[in-house]
């Protein structure tokens, strides 16, 4: 009944992708031309940008580069990106230019907040959220608001917030600290507590994706996921 329900909601969009990428170590030897990053096991690693299109069940686009090559930099998906379309993003490529592109393809997009990204309610905005604060005070159940995203973007999405449970979040907070350790890089308080939520921005209007909807199509991730998976374990 799920994968029913899935199928019509994004039925309406002519194509669903999902961008996502994965690191691969290599040889030594090749650490001048796929430089790594710190905490892995080789100073070479791959890093694999994949655009997949849920509907049609295909690869749409593959890049290669340097593990150290950001995300947030990669935009070479952008010109598969049509009228109609929605993109459902990792977190990690969040760029606020890029969605900005994805609207004036006319197309759609869905991907989480990125902390530290300034976000002001649309009836206040010249006043940023305190996120930590303003989550604190939601209930239990789903909320959303028409937000205005970035300093100077002030991108007009929708935002939802959802509390998540205590043993998910648990487990956030340890990978998320697990991730710190092997990057060297410490990990705030703040950080750790913001992890209580996810809060997830689109241009979709409620009629196309609605709370619940928005959940269930953004954990279709797994299946990209399962790609890596299976390409790791080759």
């Amino acid at each position: 009944a799920q994968r029913r329900e899935v199928t019509e909601v994004l039925d309406q969009f002519t194509a669903v992708y999902f961008l996502d990428s994965t690191i691969l170590s290599l040889p030594a030897t090749l650490r001048e031309v796929f430089q790594g990053v710190g905490g892995y096991a080789s100073c070479a690693a791959l890093k694999i940008q994949l655009l997949f299109d849920y509907l049609s069940g295909n690869i749409s686009h593959m890049s290669f580069a340097a593990a150290r090559k950001t995300d947030q930099a990669y935009q070479d998906h952008l010109p598969h990106v049509q009228p109609g379309n929605l993109l459902i993003q990792d977190l990690g490529i969040f760029n606020l230019r890029t969605l900005q592109a994805v609207v004036d393809q006319l197309a759609y997009f869905l991907t989480r907040w990125q902390q530290g990204v300034h976000v002001y309610l649309a009836s206040v905005p010249d006043q940023a959220l305190d996120m930590l604060s303003f989550l604190r005070q939601q209930g239990s159940e789903g909320q959303e608001y028409a937000v205005l995203v970035g300093t100077t973007a002030k991108l007009p999405c929708r935002m939802v917030c959802v509390r998540l449970p205590a043993a998910v979040v648990a487990q956030r907070r340890r990978r998320a600290k697990a991730d710190a350790k092997r990057r060297g890089k410490p990990i705030t308080k703040r950080k750790l507590d913001l992890l209580a939520w996810n809060v997830f921005l689109t241009n979709a209007t409620a009629a196309q994706l609605s709370l619940r909807q928005i959940l269930v199509c953004y954990s279709l991730r797994w299946q990209v996921e399962l790609i890596f998976k299976l390409w790791k374990s080759q």
